[in-house]
């Protein structure tokens, strides 16, 4: 399932998990999990993804920003200045390889809300 975060010049998705049973160590195991705690898990563990006007859709685990922002000065001086708050988030790391939390997913619809203005 995809929900729109940001639209515009660049739009964001945050695109759920759906599985059943255990794909990885991390991701919760239906048959041993309450519903209410697999939906927890589910609204704070997803996969960003991004899409430019006119290209695919790209997992935020393999795009780099600064070619996806790179025609807009302004979001890259503020990126380079951790505006955004990517070098506080990025620490930790994720979850596992494609799956964000919503701090994540915040920081990054900033930057796009920032470059779809301009």
């Amino acid at each position: 399932m995809l929900e729109v975060a940001a639209e515009g010049k660049i739009t964001v998705f945050k695109k759920y998990h759906h599985t059943q049973g255990i794909v990885t160590p991390y991701l919760p195991d239906r048959t041993k999990v309450n519903d209410a705690e697999y939906v927890k898990w589910q609204e704070n563990n997803f996969e960003i993804l991004s899409q430019k006007e006119g290209e695919e859709a790209k997992n935020m685990s393999t795009i780099n920003l600064k070619s996806l922002f790179g025609d807009n000065k302004t979001v890259l001086t503020d990126y380079a200045k951790n505006k955004y708050g990517f070098r506080d988030l990025f620490v930790k790391g994720p979850v596992f390889e494609s799956s964000f939390q919503l701090n994540t997913l915040e920081a990054f619809t900033k930057m796009v809300d920032d470059y779809n203005k301009s």
